[in-house]
């Protein structure tokens, strides 16, 4: 059977053999022939099986290229987490690794969320939290791995306690615009944020229609409370559904493009969580 395309995550893989099918670039055995002799090699599939020793699995894999020193992703779940205990929605806890051997990138772990509804993989950015880490040094220390997914594993329950507090804020109309808007900006940077570090609103709202972004792909998703919301903009973003209106001036439309580049996939999701909790209640 072939394996399913998740838009968001990448390829969905349960063994090493698949996950080495789709992602060659995680089993490079040594760095980019460019990079110096001084460069700090974290092999991707060291982290791998050290994961797979602690009992989390393999849920998916992405690699930006065909290169096999390619920056790339891949996800896992732990089924001693189970799901999220959250109000009507199911959720895992998942941990990313981030890595490539072409000196783009260093080697890092992220705190990920598969949100099961929309099969979206999320990234989490919270405040006062580990939730990345980057491997500057030669070699996996199975142990400082395993103490630091503890921690991780911790921190998943002040994730909960944050999505809770997501589902209890209700966003008006014009909170739910100037969401879509900040959404929209750190989407694409390079169009909508000008060189001051503004967001270009008026272009925004020429060739967006926000109305769409928000409006539920699915039943299970209308609300108007900020984890909807949420999610809601999250999976429109990145999967590209929504209209783009020309800013030519000739006003031609069409369906814009999903985000289908791992890295740029994690930057969007961490930057739109940060703007997320930008809508808590100021203490």
């Amino acid at each position: 059977m072939k394996n399913v395309l998740l838009e968001s995550t990448g390829y969905r893989v349960k063994t090493l053999e698949e996950l080495k099918q789709y992602v060659p670039s995680a089993f490079a055995e040594t760095y980019h022939p460019e990079r110096s002799k001084h460069y700090s090699f974290v092999p991707t599939n060291e982290l791998v099986q050290a994961l797979l020793n602690l009992g989390w699995e393999l849920f998916s894999g992405k690699q930006n290229g065909s290169s096999v020193h390619s920056r790339h992703i891949v996800r896992f779940t732990n089924p001693d987490l189970g799901y999220m205990d959250l109000r009507s929605d199911k959720v895992k806890p998942q941990i990313i690794i981030d890595n490539s051997h072409n000196g783009g990138s260093s080697a890092q772990l992220h705190m990920g969320l598969f949100r099961l509804v929309c099969t979206n993989g999320l990234v989490v950015s919270m405040p006062g939290l580990y939730t990345n880490v980057k491997f500057r040094h030669m070699g996996v220390n199975q142990e400082e791995i395993r103490k630091l997914l503890e921690v991780v594993a911790e921190q998943y329950k002040l994730v909960g306690s944050h999505i809770g507090e997501m589902q209890n804020v209700i966003l008006n109309s014009e909170k739910k615009a100037d969401f879509v808007v900040r959404a929209v900006a750190q989407r694409d940077p390079g169009l909508f944020i000008k060189d001051d570090g503004t967001i270009d609103t008026k272009s925004i709202l020429a060739t967006t229609n926000l109305g769409q972004i928000v409006e539920p792909l699915r039943g299970e998703d209308k609300g108007n409370d900020l984890w909807t919301i949420f999610n809601v903009v999250q999976e429109r973003l990145v999967k590209g559904e929504y209209t783009r209106i020309s800013r030519g001036g000739e006003g031609r439309s069409g369906k814009a493009r999903g985000i289908n580049h791992a890295t740029r996939n994690i930057e969007f999701n961490k930057g739109l969580w940060e703007i997320a909790e930008s809508y808590f209640p100021q203490s």
